[in-house]
Parts: structure tokens; sequence; C-alpha cells
């Protein structure tokens, strides 16, 4: 299904769960011939945004739920605080990530798409969404087809 005459697309994946991320992120960088950065927690993306905003990626997958600190990378060494009280909802931290990158600037003509096992009824309206499953082809496709309509607005 990979495009090789594509330019590489750059994706940021954010998600918590290692076997989760480590095949998406395999999966996409075939697909797209592009590196993709892993975000596992809340406030990695928090701490990330101002680096991401100097060179914005062209799509984020969001996984809706989010821990603010994922144990991963405790081990590595970071700090750990507790979360704002406006971000302790661990289920509606993706909601949260979608609005801070469409209130930036500088990542707000990025592709966003929240990827989950919630239901649609669990989301915002006003959010793309598309449900996780063992099969990436529907996130492929999404992908290519919005990024294809967000060149077409450009010319």
């Amino acid at each position: 299904m990979q495009q090789a005459d594509k330019k590489p697309v750059s994706i940021v994946l954010i998600e918590d769960d290692f076997f989760q991320y480590s095949d998406i992120k395999a999966k996409l960088e075939t697909e797209f011939a592009g590196k993709v950065r892993v975000i596992t927690d809340e406030s990695e993306f928090i701490e990330a945004e101002p680096s991401l905003a100097q060179a914005p990626p062209d799509v984020f997958v969001i996984d809706a739920m989010l821990p603010w600190h994922n144990v991963d990378r405790l081990t590595e060494g970071v700090q750990m605080s507790e979360s704002p009280p406006d971000r302790a909802d661990e289920r509606k931290a993706g909601v949260r990530l979608e609005r801070d990158i469409k209130a930036n600037s500088a990542l707000c003509s990025a592709v966003t798409i929240l990827f989950s096992v919630l239901d649609r009824a669990d989301l915002p309206p006003d959010t793309f969404f598309i449900s996780k499953g063992l099969d990436i082809v529907p996130l492929v496709k999404h992908i290519r087809r919005a990024l294809a309509q967000r060149a077409g607005q450009r010319k």
C-alpha cells in the first residue's frame, strides 16, 4: 500500500501502550516512508509542544485515553508530578491534546485523528475518530485522504 513516489510523511503518535505503539509505529513508517515520533503521555506532549511547533508534523494520531505520566518514562528518570486539576481525567486526555494542537498556530494545520477503543459516543462530536483494531488500514486510508485534501486546499 506504500506510495514510493510520495514524500515522507512526518507523524506523531501519542499512545501509552508499548505493544500498541511499537506495532502502529512500524506499520505507519512502512506505509508513509517517514519517521514516526512516539509520545507516551500527556505531560510528555506538553513538554514537547514547543519543539513540535518548531518542526510541525503532518499528522497527529492520538489515543483518547492517556495517563499524565507513563510508568515507562519514570524508569527513564522523568520526575513524576501531580497532574493539574484540569488534566486529571485520563479518558479525556486525547481530546485535550487535540484542542491544544488546534489552538497552536504552528500545529493547527496538521491532520489530527483520535484513534481509540472508546465508543464514538464518549467523544465530542467535532472530533475525528477511528476505532482501534488489529488492522490499521482504516487509519492509513484516512491519513492519505486527509493529506490529499489538505494539499488540494493549499493549491
